[in-house]
């Protein structure tokens, strides 16, 4: 589950944090994690053959609209290594060919 919450005032947190782990997370033995949305995710962008999605993410990426750094894109067919090399991105091919696909995993394993 995925929850987002306003952010506490930043002299609260650690008090917010601490209360939290002791009266909810450890009674209920609770794997959690508190992430702060200002900062801005490394991301990798995994593409197939259709073009649309990463156009969109690559303009929202440009025009300072996604809120993530772009660290690379990542695709099974080489077809858009071209548009985003030319942004200055790097472009990673990793086929998936019958048989192979353990070992295309874990090439994109080590990418990440």
């Amino acid at each position: 589950m995925r929850m987002v919450f306003e952010p506490a005032p930043e002299a609260e947190r650690a008090s917010l944090y601490r209360r939290f782990e002791e009266e909810i997370a450890e009674p209920r033995r609770m794997d959690h994690l508190f992430a702060e949305s200002s900062e801005r995710k490394r991301v990798a962008i995994m593409v197939s053959r259709e073009d649309h999605c990463l156009s969109d993410l690559l303009w929202r990426w440009r025009s300072g609209e996604l809120g993530a750094e772009v660290v690379g894109v990542i695709s099974n067919h080489p077809d858009h290594g071209d548009q985003v090399t030319s942004l200055g991105l790097p472009f990673h091919h990793v086929p998936v060919e019958p048989g192979s696909k353990g070992k295309a995993e874990a090439r994109l394993l080590e990418l990440l």
